[in-house]
């Protein structure tokens, strides 16, 4: 970690960049930044999040984030990851039978019974369609419809007070579950979605299943940066568009207003952009 630390700080400082530079074109604090150089895993919240900050420092200095953890051994797969990877099944040998021929025997009289109560309850079936129907009676076909149905609003016998049940299916005033909001455009580790205009920009993010490390900037100009905590939940607003910097985007889920946002599920940096349409 230590020589890792010293090939980032000799690129960055080659291109005569300073960690000040390196934290506004990452987002990432810089104290984080240090302990990286330095090569102080302690400091850093975590091997994912540590990860995630080395590719985008590497980046911003011209180097393969990718290529570079793999140099130094952090390229391997968390315990998460590895549960995601299928796993290739054995064919199994099949064994040879060795039934005993009274075990055979039994195995037929069994089927046999088997097929021969399927064909007694077609042949029942058959014979209750069959069957005529008995007319109905008068005070029967009037509690019908022209339809068929008998009518759903129809009192019961002996009651004074019946009520009309509605039907929440033919009742315009009955509001149709809201669809969750699906990004309008995908462009490397960013997800882009357009809000109507008459919906207010009020995001709510929620860490359901971990921690994840947020950076919120409200109409281009950045809120706060902080590690939500599993089971925290934060909301932000703005006027025309809210961009939000995620390091485990697996480990959060995002409502605008109650439309549940579909997200990307990842476990490294990735951004979601939230603005009003035209």
């Amino acid at each position: 970690m230590d020589q890792l630390g010293n090939v980032l700080r000799m690129a960055r400082e080659k291109q005569g960049l300073s960690l000040s530079d390196i934290q506004q074109l990452t987002k990432i604090r810089t104290r984080y930044l240090e302990a990286i150089e330095e090569g102080d895993m302690s400091s850093l919240p975590g091997i994912v999040y540590a990860k995630g900050f080395i590719k985008s420092y590497a980046e911003q200095v011209g180097l393969d984030g990718q290529t570079l953890l793999e140099e130094h051994g952090l390229a391997a797969p968390e315990p998460d990851q590895l549960l995601e990877r299928p796993v290739q099944s054995t064919p199994m040998r099949r064994k040879s039978s060795s039934l005993s021929p009274q075990t055979k025997s039994y195995l037929l009289q069994v089927t046999i019974v088997l097929v021969l109560l399927c064909l007694v309850v077609v042949a029942f079936q058959f014979v209750i369609k069959r069957a005529p129907r008995s007319p109905l009676s008068p005070a029967a076909s009037s509690q019908l419809n022209l339809d068929g149905n008998t009518l759903a609003n129809a009192p019961v016998a002996g009651s004074t007070n019946a009520t009309n049940v509605p039907n929440s299916t033919n009742n315009p005033g009955v509001a149709p579950a809201a669809q969750p909001l699906s990004p309008t455009d995908k462009s490397g580790n960013t997800s882009t979605y357009s809000v109507p205009a008459d919906t207010p920009l009020t995001l709510t993010i929620t860490a359901t299943s971990g921690d994840c490390w947020i950076n919120v900037t409200s109409d281009q100009k950045e809120v706060e940066q902080l590690i939500l905590t599993k089971g925290q939940s934060k909301q932000y607003t703005a006027t025309s568009q809210l961009l939000i910097d995620t390091g485990a985007s697996a480990y959060i889920t995002m409502t605008i207003g109650k439309q549940s946002v579909v997200s990307e599920q990842v476990l490294a940096d990735y951004k979601f952009l939230f603005r009003h349409t035209q």
